[in-house]
């Protein structure tokens, strides 16, 4: 409910501003210009205003040219500490596909997994598993329609891998071997990785493109591709994508970590300096997106859509990205969908408002042109409506503008953006300097740093005016292309094409009036409560952790940080939750939070409430769970008193409105009649209820659950769940100063109330269904299955235990990922968790997950559970345990200089009257892990014999599955516009 300062909630938006926003670099050795070649968005490439200011890049850059015209970039940075992000970006994607290559750019992607000139088969993955990371979050690779792009995160304090991985690089651009075996090995993987992808989002997806991306060549190029090609496809057609666009004009390098520069240039250098550039390249097709004038419009039904979505996309041609006035531009779109999206928020807050949430900004679905999009989802039955809303706002801006105070509060958000930017600079985690540079190699987007980009913004700000961000959309609508795309689940519940005309023209022609801001309201706490007093200080000094013992019973621990510059983080836990509630309460419990804040806190309702956070960087919110209520915090230090009396009053002062809280009962009420239209969310459902036994306080929550919610008796319910301040024990993270905190942890801490009684939360008797058992649960049209295996049982808690299940979860999953996705290619990955729970009740958990084949449910389950056998019997090998081990030691030292790492241990220790002491020490735990140690651990935990399996079934008359020619697979997520190795 409360807000801090973020971009617009529009990914796209974010994609073209973040670049300019977030990222900076190292001292340059050749002057910074985005390079020249293929790469269509170079600015040299463009005829318009060339004479005008470049937006230099950041002078911490080290970028180049070899002789070859492979281009790189070298960035210092110690974010995270001994690592390094490496890239090898090629820039080209599925768009560049000929009709008989429809998914081979992701095939070839797949391939480089599987096999270069120095690293054979799968030894890449098994060279840095034992260096302690993982396939995955530290090895992968992505195809989108337009590029291309291998990733690595290495340790840096060990020169023989960092050379090793700038050959995994080398090789991926030049030598990756297409071993015929590998390859068809690997069709039967991307058929799975296909299978698990499709989805109602997908299919209507591929509906809405030839609309959205009219008369271009992405109509139909998704980067999955087609089951038939894959499947059948000769290597010669395969090898023909790699050999015409993986080539050195059209590749870049990219360094980003803890290292020497001059030594990762000479290794850049040593090893991609001596490929060859191609000798008569073919062109680079155009894939710009063509203009229309015409309003395109697609309206498609799926069965299995889960709500009903209307989306208006306004196309124009693809900008610059590298001079001052295209910053100035990007500003100001910024703060038009700022003060747009504060609008949409405040209607849907309404009763009766025509849309369930809506926003707006620019998009970037592919490189061959921008977008201006306004999206809604709508309640079924009402797309109409929705859309009709979303070109009224639309005028409504248009015709009579923005106010003053809603632009100043607009321009207050970005220069407090850009100046957390440049505090966070050396302390923003290196990844996404990455994927800036990666855009400046692609697009032009220049990244120059943030104390550049301040100096630019504090210039550029006080000359917008109201009048010129109010005639964005103007420009905009006259100059762009069309396209309106709705769904929904039912086909007859949406408008014909010719309703959605009839309503633009209807929208046009109406009357709109001006919007009322509304006024100010001033400080969030009228007057400054009573402060209390620190009775008691306690300090552990090798832990860097104070404890404060307050005058009305509050405990507060303050860890003091420099692991980042501009964050604090807060916690409060207390015993209770809803175990303390009769079920016939259970609900009004369970929502007390939702219900409470929706209608803001103090004197401030919602809308006015973000309104006054507007340029603040600080948040709270409160949820209540089965066993305990919490409240979670963050501010920028220099916002900790608004972070404080956000607290304060989020414990003292809830409020009661009844208009909003009808408004989100009806986009609840809405969510929970169309969810398990989602197959999967139907299983989810189901199996909870089986596993649960059917526990009341496990059953889905239906329409009639949110209808029957009492608003007071929630609030009610709220204010007993966060009135008694002694039962709360505070964590404070970051970077604070203690003399400068404590005044304002006795102020706003130190002044709640308290009550005499002590409270616990109760087991409620939620009893998980022992095994052996199955529940199998037939929804869904695509032809695909789930299968999960649950081991679980009571047992004593045991720290040892509970942090060794997890490593005897990762074994496992390797095991199972060798066996099922490498020799039998019959799934595309496989999810395994394991962990102890403590309260309310000692139990134990092991889930294993994987989507597959229906008709190799039965055979996948089998195969699953002998390779448990297969460790009950013999532990795991010592190579395992190797990766085990490197892969915890590393995840330990990036997890020390991590805020969010400290704050929960010191929760989960302190919760149980524990040292915390014992979560750093990681050697204790290394040393256990041994084959015979997780030879015991399944053995007591993972018992084959009495697993509870899930599974998901299609219906009857599902499409038939692709055909497969062969085995194996890659983990990682695949958005509709891209496909993961």
């Amino acid at each position: 409910m409360q807000r801090s300062p973020t971009p617009p909630r529009m990914l796209p938006l974010a994609c073209l501003l973040l670049p300019l926003l977030s990222c900076a670099g190292t001292s340059s050795t050749t002057p910074a210009r985005a390079p020249a070649g293929d790469s269509p968005a170079s600015p040299s490439a463009s005829p318009e205003a060339s004479d005008e200011k470049l937006v230099p890049l950041d002078r911490r850059i080290t970028t180049g040219k070899l002789d070859n015209g492979i281009t790189y970039y070298v960035l210092p940075h110690k974010k995270p500490e001994k690592r390094a992000y490496l890239r090898l970006v090629v820039n080209a994607g599925s768009v560049l596909e000929d009709e008989d290559q429809q998914g081979l750019a992701h095939f070839v992607e797949h391939m480089a997994l599987n096999g270069t000139k120095r690293f054979p088969k799968q030894e890449i993955i098994g060279l840095l598993e034992k260096a302690g990371m993982q396939f995955g979050p530290h090895v992968n690779a992505t195809t989108t329609f337009d590029e291309t792009f291998y990733k690595l995160k290495v340790p840096t304090d060990d020169e023989a891998l960092l050379d090793k991985s700038f050959q995994i690089l080398r090789d991926w651009a030049a030598d990756i071997t297409f071993d015929p075996v590998e390859i068809d090995k690997e069709r039967g993987v991307i058929i799975e990785e296909h299978r698990s992808r499709r989805n109602a989002w997908l299919r209507l997806f591929e509906k809405s493109m030839p609309a959205t991306f009219h008369g271009s060549r992405y109509v139909g190029r998704l980067p999955i591709g087609k089951p038939e090609i894959i499947k059948g496809a000769p290597p010669p057609t395969l090898t023909r994508y790699y050999k015409d666009w993986y080539r050195t004009d059209l590749m870049a390098v990219i360094a980003v970590g803890d290292f020497d520069v001059p030594s990762i240039v000479t290794k850049i250098r040593r090893e991609f300096g001596s490929l060859t550039p191609a000798t008569k390249p073919r062109p680079r097709p155009d894939t710009a997106l063509p203009a229309h004038a015409e309003t395109l419009i697609s309206i498609e039904a799926d069965a299995e859509m889960p709500s009903t979505s209307v989306s208006i996309n306004t196309k124009v041609a693809k900008r610059r990205a590298d001079r001052e006035s295209d910053f100035r531009r990007f500003i100001g779109e910024y703060l038009y969908h700022t003060m747009l999206n504060d609008r949409l928020s405040e209607i849907q807050r309404k009763p009766d408002a025509p849309f369930l949430s809506a926003s707006s900004g620019n998009a970037g679905y592919v490189r061959g042109g921008d977008s201006f999009v306004m999206h809604a989802a709508a309640k079924e039955g009402e797309a109409d409506k929705a859309a009709t809303a979303l070109l009224r706002e639309l005028l409504r801006v248009e015709r009579h503008g923005f106010t003053a105070t809603e632009l100043e509060r607009a321009k207050k958000t970005v220069i407090r953006l850009i100046q957390q930017m440049v505090k966070e600079r050396d302390k923003q985690d290196g990844s996404s300097f990455v994927e800036s540079l990666q855009s400046h190699f692609l697009e032009g987007v220049v990244e120059s740093g943030p104390e550049k980009l301040l100096e630019l913004a504090e210039r550029f700000l006080p000359s917008y005016t109201a009048a010129e961000i109010s005639q964005l959309a103007r420009g905009w609508i006259q100059q762009g292309s069309r396209v309106v795309v709705i769904n929904g689940p039912d086909g007859k519940k949406l408008p014909a094409p010719a309703g959605v005309k009839a309503l633009i023209a209807a929208a046009e022609k109406s009357e709109i009036t001006p919007y009322d801001d509304g006024g100010h309201r001033g400080p969030l706490l009228a007057k400054t409560p009573t402060p209390g007093k620190v009775v008691k200080t306690t300090t552990a000094a090798d832990l860097g952790v104070t404890e404060w013992v307050l005058s009305n019973g509050v405990r507060v621990l303050v860890k003091p940080t420099t692991f980042q510059n501009d964050q604090v983080l807060l916690r409060a836990i207390s015993p209770g939750g809803t175990s303390v509630v009769k079920d016939a309460d259970f609900h009004n419990a369970d929502f007390a939070p939702s219900v409470t804040w929706v209608s803001g806190i103090g004197d401030f309702d919602a809308t006015s409430l973000n309104k006054a956070l507007s340029s603040k960087i600080a948040s709270v919110n409160t949820s209540v769970d089965d066993i305990e209520e919490s409240l979670n915090g963050h501010a920028s230090p220099q916002d900790l008193q608004t972070m404080f009396e956000l607290a304060y009053l989020a414990m003292t002062s809830p409020r009661i409105e009844e208009p909003p809280f009808r408004a989100w009962r009806e986009r609840e009420s809405e969510q929970a009649r169309t969810r398990r239209l989602n197959p999967r969310r139907a299983f989810s459902e189901d199996f909870n209820q089986f596993f649960t036994r059917n526990h009341p306080r496990r059953r889905p929550i239906t329409p009639e659950v949110i209808k029957g919610l009492d608003q007071k008796r929630a609030v009610e319910l709220y204010k007993e769940r966060f009135a008694d301040a002694d039962d709360f024990t505070f964590f404070i993270v970051g970077n604070v100063e203690l003399p400068t905190l404590q005044p304002m942890v006795e102020t706003y801490l130190g002044s709640l109330p308290r009550k005499p009684q002590k409270e616990r939360f109760r087991d409620v008797g939620i009893k998980h269904l022992a095994g052996p058992a199955e529940k199998r649960v037939v929804a869904g049209k695509d032809p695909k299955s789930l299968v999960v295996l649950v081991f679980h049982g009571d047992t004593r808690f045991s720290r040892e235990d509970d942090e060794d299940l997890g490593a005897l979860a990762d074994g496992l999953e390797f095991r199972l990922r060798e066996r099922m996705r490498e020799e039998l290619g019959s799934v595309y990955g496989v999810n395994i968790g394991g962990y102890l729970v403590r309260q309310p009740r000692p139990e134990f958990v092991m889930q294993i997950s994987f989507d597959c084949a229906p008709e190799n449910v039965d055979k996948l389950r089998a195969t699953a559970l002998a390779e448990i056998e297969k460790v009950r019997k013999a532990g795991v090998s010592e190579e395992v345990i190797e990766k085990l081990r490197s892969a915890r030691r590393r995840a330990h030292e990036t997890n020390l200089k991590e805020n969010s790492f400290w704050l929960g241990t010191l929760v989960d220790y302190t919760r149980h009257g524990e040292d915390p002491r014992r979560a750093l020490a990681i050697d204790d735990h290394v040393k256990r892990l041994t084959s015979a140690r997780l030879q015991a651990l399944a053995k007591k935990y993972v018992n084959p014999k009495k697993v509870v399996a899930g599974i998901l079934m299609p219906e009857a008359g599902a499409a038939p599955a692709p055909a497969k020619t062969s085995q194996k697979s890659g983990p990682g997520q695949t958005p509709t516009a891209s496909a993961t190795r």
